[in-house]
């Protein structure tokens, strides 16, 4: 959820660039030297956040019997949290679409920026439930994931089984567990 922050704020102050370099003419060597450094920084932080989670998340799927080496590859990490949590997996398709769809048409943002939310929270919550916690562990998940998940993945907590939150949306009883060797 921060790698997509991180990028929506980048993407931002890339079009702020863009506003600022159409009004000015072209940029001096200073500016572009400082627009660099500022882009490291973001991916920097984008791939220290992406491995904290990703530890955090091994871990985690060691707990619930999956294999670790599952949260290391982007989207199937995901998917396995979804079969761990007992989520309906169609959400990360719908995400997905709904990004593309907002990329080509960004006045309906909206919609796309709602489904990724509530499929978040949905995400966050089945966790903290999965796992023994509240649902006000699963804020801190939401928010601030790279270190919740690793406090989940290595403190005593114990798999509960899928806990899903009930899901308003797919209002059907499909969980995730596909291969219900729990």
């Amino acid at each position: 959820m921060i790698f997509l922050k991180l990028i929506n704020i980048l993407y931002w102050f890339m079009q702020l660039v863009k506003l600022f370099y159409a009004s000015q003419g072209t940029p001096s060597e200073e500016l572009l030297s400082i627009l660099t450094y500022f882009v490291l920084v973001v991916i920097i932080i984008i791939l220290v956040i992406s491995l904290l989670m990703a530890i955090g998340q091994c871990k985690l799927f060691r707990k619930a019997g999956k294999r670790g080496w599952e949260a290391f590859i982007p989207i199937y990490n995901i998917y396995t949290l979804c079969r761990v949590t007992g989520v309906n997996p169609r959400w990360i398709i719908i995400v997905f679409v709904l990004s593309i769809i907002t990329t080509i048409m960004p006045s309906i943002s909206i919609l796309g920026t709602a489904a990724s939310v509530y499929f978040f929270i949905l995400l966050a919550i089945s966790v903290a439930r999965s796992f023994g916690k509240t649902d006000v562990y699963a804020i801190g998940i939401f928010f601030l994931g790279f270190i919740f998940y690793i406090i989940l993945g290595f403190d005593n907590s114990k798999y509960l089984g899928p806990k899903p939150m009930k899901d308003v949306i797919f209002k059907d009883k499909l969980t995730a567990n596909i291969d219900k060797k729990q």
